[in-house]
């Protein structure tokens, strides 16, 4: 008899999955579909860390951290547009849901992206004077908080198992329109959650759009 304290094997296996994940090079990042609010907020993080590199005290190597951002933005920008590689819908086979996007990212890249957005709030004032010239540092900094909790978030089995479905690596011609399954959508509002919770702060809107699905042609 199995005691309670003894995995079964379907939770073996999963513990087996995420072993392999962990000890991966790179990570495979669940995003939102924003029609490239996303990639742009990336590339004006990029720019605003690049700044932060070679301040007078030397306290910041903004250099490595803006290259890193900067070829998860070239990335996404090719998912994160009009019309996306994929489109879920709901298991009823009416309502489509806000599309999601999945990008693979080296470890390496991350560390340095999150130490360099986690440095943001203490860069120097005088580059905060030169962000501000084009772009409004304050919300800059606040995304790249937001960012960086998203980024943050676990590579899981949720997240592998919609990456099966909905991960293309290219945009196709026509994004392909698919229905997910009970297991699928349950691990698409899991995700999705998450999503609301840390790019989104909890945003009411967000919210809305993401809990009401919309017939299509909406």
């Amino acid at each position: 008899m199995m005691t309670a304290d003894v995995p079964n094997l379907d939770e073996r296996r999963s513990l087996q999955r995420q072993r392999v994940r962990d000890d991966s090079a790179h990570i495979l990042l669940v995003l939102p579909h924003t029609d490239g609010d996303l990639a742009h907020t990336l590339y004006q993080l990029e720019e605003f860390l690049a700044l932060t590199d070679g301040d007078d005290d030397g306290t910041f190597e903004g250099r490595e951290a803006a290259d890193a951002i900067g070829r998860l933005a070239g990335f996404v920008a090719t998912l994160d547009c009009d019309e996306p590689p994929t489109q879920p819908v709901a298991p009823d086979g009416r309502y489509e849901l806000v599309p999601l996007l999945f990008a693979p990212l080296a470890r390496l890249d991350l560390g340095r992206i999150l130490t360099g957005l986690d440095e943001l709030p203490a860069a120097p004032r005088s580059v905060h004077a030169m962000v501000a010239d084009h772009m409004d540092a304050g919300a800059l900094v606040a995304a790249g908080g937001r960012l960086a909790a998203l980024l943050r978030l676990p590579w899981d089995d949720d997240v592998d198992l919609l990456h099966a479905r909905l991960g293309r690596p290219v945009v196709a011609t026509q994004t392909e329109r698919i229905v997910l399954s009970a297991e699928e959508y349950a691990a698409y509002n899991r995700l999705s959650e998450r999503i609301l919770g840390t790019y989104y702060g909890g945003d009411p809107l967000e919210r809305f759009v993401y809990r009401h699905a919309a017939p299509p042609g909406s």
